[in-house]
């Protein structure tokens, strides 16, 4: 979200719609504001289940896939919308051509769908919906020290969206994360992050994330759909990311937003005590102020949230229309009813259906663990067509770099053999007029 501070260079209204709906969600049977906050009557988790409601608000920021904001640090400060104008032109005149050159594949035109200037032109911000671009921008070896007069320098993502990332799934514990990112750097050069999947955590394996840079290298392991590390054949899947759960930075329950929110003060949410009575925090007791349990407020094992989360699954599977075709999200196991085995929620409008889990006597799956994503000839059908037909670009390219090589070689030859006759014949001229000059004499 935008500060008010943020000096706008160019609208700023989001391709997303805004949602109208009603952002009181009510978590308080008691609707008298002007009651005390301690006093109002509040929904233990059972009830919470029950009476919450999900707003169109909740669903939106449940299902948003819009990519993260690149933040470039500028100095001197860009003090004029004159001055990011002619920023961003150098800026994209620059990286255009090195762009092409890392992805040639790509033939739409590049550039931000929004841009804007922000802490008193400190700060060049900008948004894009083209995944290849936002990869190609996340990485600051792409940057120059400087534009013109401004020198630059990306404030790096702390996460990277999960369209470029894959799971290794059931990798023992005996094989530590830095052991995977140590295999993987020394076989790709774009990984970009490696961590543990929370949830999947379990006394012998878990699954672990691994994070690319470049598109690529995510489809080419995609596309082999396992990976061999300390001699251990292991799967790798599409990574799914979970539906996003809207939580209240103020009283921090689920489904609606601060400035929305009924409390009438700030809720800590690792004592639940007020935020701003000037205690040290950090010294009380870990109890969550939903529940009385021993995690903070926002954890997602809290009765809670896990309820909320619930309640949000079952509103997003009767609602499908409202996701967007090409989004797929994983269902949490806690989130599935008994006997559900669809783990992947779709579109109701995508024409996709995750084919039914299969599992057999020697199958690597551990029973604990969480199912993620079918098997690479289904789930992945659209991404293995993708990395075929770059494949089978490169391979036509290579085809015709041989063909014009071959060509260049022809003709240099037939240019030398023509040469060769010429001078033959020249000199066969020269013998024949020296004979019969003999003869004549």
């Amino acid at each position: 979200m935008l500060g008010n501070d943020d000096q706008s260079t160019c609208p700023k209204t989001l391709k997303t719609a805004r949602y109208n709906g009603p952002h009181q969600e009510k978590f308080y049977i008691n609707r008298n504001l002007q009651g005390q906050f301690n006093e109002q009557e509040y929904i233990n988790p059972g009830q919470y289940s029950e009476q919450s409601f999900i707003s169109d608000q909740a669903i939106a920021h449940s299902i948003d896939t819009r990519l993260p904001v690149i933040r470039i640090h500028c100095n001197p400060a860009l003090r004029s919308k004159e001055a990011g104008v002619q920023f961003i032109k150098d800026f994209m005149k620059y990286i255009e051509l090195n762009f092409r050159k890392e992805y040639p594949g790509h033939k739409d035109l590049i550039g931000l769908d929004q841009w804007w200037l922000q802490g008193d032109g400190n700060f060049f911000c900008g948004v894009t919906d083209d995944i290849d671009f936002y990869m190609y921008l996340s990485d600051d070896s792409h940057y120059p020290f400087s534009i013109g007069s401004v020198q630059i320098k990306l404030e790096p993502p702390k996460q990277l969206p999960a369209q470029n990332s894959v799971v290794i799934k059931v990798v023992p514990i005996t094989i530590s994360k830095d052991d995977v990112c140590d295999e993987m750097k020394s076989r790709f050069y774009s990984i970009f992050m490696v961590n543990e999947t929370k949830g999947t955590i379990r006394s012998s394996a878990r699954h672990i994330r691994v994070i690319f840079k470049q598109q690529n290298e995510y489809e080419k392991i995609l596309y082999e759909g396992r990976i061999v590390i300390q001699g251990l054949v292991l799967d790798v899947d599409e990574y799914l990311p979970s539906p996003k759960i809207l939580i209240c930075m103020k009283c921090n329950l689920p489904g609606h937003i601060k400035k929305a929110c009924q409390a009438p003060y700030s809720i800590c949410r690792r004592c639940g005590q007020d935020k701003d009575n000037g205690d040290n925090h950090t010294e009380y007791v870990i109890q969550c102020y939903h529940c009385d349990g021993n995690h903070i407020s926002t954890d997602y094992k809290c009765p809670t949230i896990v309820n909320f989360r619930k309640n949000l699954l079952d509103k997003l599977k009767n609602n499908a229309d409202k996701l967007l075709v090409h989004v797929r999200m994983f269902i949490p196991i806690d989130c599935r009813k008994p006997n559900d085995r669809d783990r992947i929620l779709t579109s109701s409008r995508c024409e996709y259906s995750a084919p039914p889990i299969t599992t057999t006597s020697n199958s690597s799956y551990l029973p604990t663990m969480n199912y993620w994503t079918s098997q690479q000839e289904a789930a992945n059908a659209s991404l293995s067509k993708g990395y075929l037909d770059s494949a089978i670009r490169a391979f036509d390219n290579e085809l015709n770099k041989i063909k014009k090589d071959f060509d260049e070689e022809k003709k240099k030859s037939t240019v030398y053999m023509k040469n060769k006759l010429k001078r033959v014949k020249k000199d066969g001229l020269f013998y024949n007029s020296k004979s019969v000059h003999k003869m004549n004499a």
